[in-house]
């Protein structure tokens, strides 16, 4: 069904394409960090933030246990930034 030009395959994949094109580079970010500047810049940085060391130990814990499921439910909740 078409309304307004767009079909249903090009607005998925052009969906998909617009989420790697954000992710990917976040990710590289993150992996190029690492936790232990993450920490550094939490003590330095995280009352600005309201960011403490201790609640990125809490976030990896949990992380630890429940991220495979997570991920793979999060990937389904759209998101609209206005």
């Amino acid at each position: 069904m078409r309304e307004g030009g767009a079909s249903f395959p090009g607005v998925v994949a052009v969906g998909t394409l617009g989420s790697l094109v954000v992710q990917l580079p976040l990710y590289a970010l993150g992996r190029c960090a690492g936790g232990e500047r993450l920490r550094g810049f939490a003590e330095r940085h995280g009352a600005w933030l309201t960011l403490a060391p201790a609640d990125l130990e809490r976030a990896e814990g949990w992380f630890a246990r429940h991220g495979r499921k997570a991920v793979f439910l999060c990937r389904f909740v759209p998101a609209c930034a206005r």
